[in-house]
């Protein structure tokens, strides 16, 4: 278990491509449940830290208007 800043990664780090991009997807607990993303650039010269919280108990489809996005996401090298 790990802890930071009064949460607690409560997945661990996998891996993820998002659009082409190599990086690690975990979640995190604190005030609510987060997944966390870090994108690195095709050139390892930059990376993404990417937060979010999505709560969809009408079963609205809110996790696929998230990976829409995610999936549009490019570095601007």
């Amino acid at each position: 278990e790990s802890k930071m800043a009064g949460s607690e990664i409560i997945s661990n780090p996998a891996p993820i491509n998002i659009n082409g991009y190599s990086g690690l997807a975990y979640t995190v607990r604190g005030l609510g449940t987060f997944k966390n993303i870090i994108l690195q650039s095709s050139n390892q010269k930059m990376f993404m830290v990417i937060y979010y919280n999505v709560v969809d108990p009408g079963k609205l489809g809110f996790q696929d208007t998230i990976d829409e996005i995610l999936s549009s996401f490019r570095f601007k090298v």
